[in-house]
């Protein structure tokens, strides 16, 4: 009785897994840290990877030993679970990328009323520093078009350089920082 009113913690971690996870986990063919991994990287989750970049898990297919993701440059490829948990990053709902993706217009609401708050949020998805051509990279085209950018990072330095939190360097390839 007293397990069951105080189980050990890695028992919690996996009662909270996925029913199909445990299995896995269960019969040896992934490890529990493979199982809690890949627990973060459920199919509608955004993720990163070093080499592919930005994408969204799109499903699992754990009977086949496949994890599918959808990235920018290659859609519907799929990964083992092993390496999908090893390799992706889970992005939080708040990470510049995600709301790219699913708050585009606000992003540009903010990008064209709210400076300095836009460039924390942008620099909070990348470590807290870009330079300006990762910054332009990140923004064009769809929250700033390409014909705009210029304008626009002209605009934003000055509103950057006033409001005093930001380090901007005097050469462009340099990052800037929070």
């Amino acid at each position: 009785n007293f397990l069951l009113s105080h189980p050990p913690s890695y028992l919690c971690s996996n009662l909270l897994m996925d029913s199909d996870l445990q299995a896995l986990v269960d019969s040896g063919k992934i490890a529990a840290k493979t199982g809690q991994q890949l627990e973060q990287l459920k199919p509608g989750t955004y993720c990163q990877h070093k080499s592919w970049g930005f994408g969204q898990v799109k499903a699992w297919n754990l009977l086949l030993n496949q994890v599918v993701v959808d990235f920018e440059s290659k859609k519907h490829h799929t990964m083992q679970p092993q390496y999908a948990a090893e390799s992706l990053q889970p992005l939080p709902e708040g990470h510049f990328l995600v709301l790219k993706t699913t708050g585009l217009d606000a992003l540009k609401t903010q990008a064209a009323n709210d400076i300095p708050g836009f460039f924390v949020q942008l620099l909070n998805g990348f470590s807290g520093k870009l330079t300006q051509d990762q910054v332009q990279k990140a923004v064009t085209p769809e929250v700033v078009s390409d014909a705009d950018f210029k304008k626009w990072w002209d605009n934003a330095k000055k509103i950057l350089r006033k409001d005093g939190r930001f380090a901007l360097p005097t050469k462009k390839t340099e990052p800037i920082s929070v």
